[in-house]
């Protein structure tokens, strides 16, 4: 927003000292729709909108559409982070997982291992089958990308399901140890604090639905 504020403070002041003839029949207006949305709303934020010369309106716009195309980049950077956050928490999750696996051998109960509990082993086996199925969508969402197709709800999609996919794994990890598992000492508690902040760095859980739900209505 800033950056934006600052290009209108310079495109008003170049306006200002841009003088020229009106094209009749064209206005700043049909030049501006000629450009798009974006390029008619930002013209409409100038409160001498109407007074633009259609010379000048052009000058304006192709600054604005500039500016647009910074955003688009920008909108773009955050879709490839948002696989990368994916990534992170599919790491979380199998670590999680691998935790769980490795305790619940050595923990014994009643003369026997805990993994051989069927309480256990359904929580292992929920959290082996989300950590695979994380695993295929953010494989998805990273080929998309890497073959120039439309990939950024599929980014969306795996940064979602993989980090929801951590919390559970990290929170059923901490089960499995019990108390044990609640200390620093274990880092087994680390593991939830970190899969909670992919929830919401690089978009929140709930902007991530919106792009999702936006790109599926369009088809």
């Amino acid at each position: 927003m800033y950056f934006l504020k600052q290009q209108q403070v310079l495109l008003k002041e170049q306006l200002q000292l841009k003088k020229s003839k009106k094209i009749m029949g064209q206005n700043s207006t049909d030049v501006a729709y000629s450009f798009g949305q974006f390029g008619s709303t930002f013209l409409k934020g100038d409160g001498a909108f109407l007074d633009l010369t259609a010379s000048t309106a052009k000058y304006y716009i192709c600054a604005v559409t500039m500016i647009t195309d910074v955003t688009f980049q920008a909108l773009e950077t955050l879709d490839g982070g948002r696989i990368g956050i994916a990534s992170q928490a599919l790491g979380i999750a199998q670590a999680s997982l691998d935790a769980s696996i490795k305790y619940s051998k050595e923990r014994e109960q009643f003369k026997k291992p805990i993994s051989s509990f069927q309480g256990v082993q359904f929580k292992i086996a929920d959290m082996a089958m989300e950590v695979e199925s994380a695993r295929l969508l953010v494989r998805q969402a990273a080929w998309k990308k890497d073959q120039k197709q439309n990939y950024s709800h599929v980014a969306s999609m795996a940064k979602v399901y993989a980090s929801e996919v951590a919390m559970r794994a990290s929170i059923e990890c901490v089960q499995i140890h019990g108390g044990y598992g609640y200390i620093k000492e274990t880092g087994v508690e680390r593991l939830m604090r970190d899969a909670k902040i992919t929830q919401i760095y690089e978009g929140t859980q709930e902007v991530q639905r919106l792009v999702i739900a936006r790109e599926i209505s369009k088809r």
